[in-house]
């Protein structure tokens, strides 16, 4: 049974996928968080940005808005959550690594730290991602974020 559910999700993000890069392709008028959040429910709409997020390519706008809007889950969706681990710890989706360390603060301390981890890790590996990643964390609200 939670297969079915399971593939229903990913038949049902095609469209999904389609209809957000179409309300995030227009560079300066596009379509906010809020607006594709309305377009179904969390276990249709998460998917659905984070594969937009991952495969859509041009408009290169278009996978960055979706990350923002993921990073605006992660407190309340797991896929979300999952995305933004992968995308911190991943070296070739490093920015969208970055846009989750920009929403560590809206994050509870326990869901933020382990976050901020990941961050502090891949920066060993990565001076690039090191450059931009500690002074986000070094301005974070939550002093053990901050102490890292």
């Amino acid at each position: 049974m939670i297969w079915l559910i399971a593939l229903l999700s990913v038949a049902q993000a095609k469209p999904l996928t389609a209809d957000i890069t179409t309300a995030f392709t227009p560079r300066h008028a596009g379509a906010d968080c809020d607006a594709i959040h309305a377009l179904g429910s969390l276990s249709t709409v998460v998917p659905a940005l984070v594969e937009t997020a991952e495969t859509v390519t041009m408009p290169p706008w278009v996978g960055t808005r979706a990350a923002h809007c993921v990073s605006e889950l992660i407190s309340v969706d797991t896929v979300a959550h999952d995305a933004a681990i992968r995308w911190i710890s991943d070296d070739t989706r490093s920015g969208y690594g970055l846009i989750m360390l920009d929403n560590l603060d809206s994050l509870p301390p326990e869901q933020a730290l382990p976050l901020a981890q990941l961050a502090i890790e891949h920066a060993t590996t990565s001076q690039s991602f090191r450059r931009y990643a500690v002074p986000r964390l070094d301005r974070s609200l939550h002093p053990a974020v901050r102490a890292l």
